[in-house]
């Protein structure tokens, strides 16, 4: 940990120096604070905080169980739930697969949803599920049906 931080100090004063020659260029341009003019950018500020984009994914497929929520309705949901004004479809698409769809991820690795879609398909919606103990996976579903076979 001690050596992350010195990691961090570095890359912070590497900045800083960076951030110095901005503000020098500016004034050599006649932009006296280039600094008001692009300010620092606040990580995760459009959920609340670091993350709150997670948080509000998970509850989102909790309260949903044992139903499955397609990527599509979610990012409809977070649209009006933070306020984000996606202007194009590309835009749309574009904050689908990396924003959401790396939350979803995450909790996907954490084992708390469940995918139903075939991740090769490029052609439908990602449909997602909560991965609760009383909500029956598809493996022990086909499994059971299966055994009946």
């Amino acid at each position: 940990m001690d050596q992350q931080m010195q990691e961090l100090q570095a890359r912070r004063a590497r900045l800083e120096v960076q951030r110095a020659s901005l503000n020098q260029v500016g004034r050599v341009m006649g932009i006296s604070e280039l600094q008001a003019l692009v300010p620092t950018v606040r990580v995760h500020k459009a959920y609340g905080g670091r993350g709150f984009l997670v948080d509000w994914v998970r509850g989102v497929l909790k309260a949903a169980a044992p139903h499955a929520v397609d990527m599509r309705t979610l990012v409809l949901m977070a649209e009006e739930q933070f306020g984000l004004e996606l202007p194009t479809p590309e835009a749309r698409d574009r904050y689908r697969k990396n924003t959401l769809g790396r939350a979803v991820r995450k909790l996907l690795e954490l084992g708390l949803v469940e995918r139903l879609h075939d991740p090769q398909s490029a052609g439908g919606p990602g449909l997602w599920r909560w991965a609760a103990d009383d909500v029956p996976s598809l493996r022990r579903l086909e499994q059971e049906r299966q055994a009946w076979l």
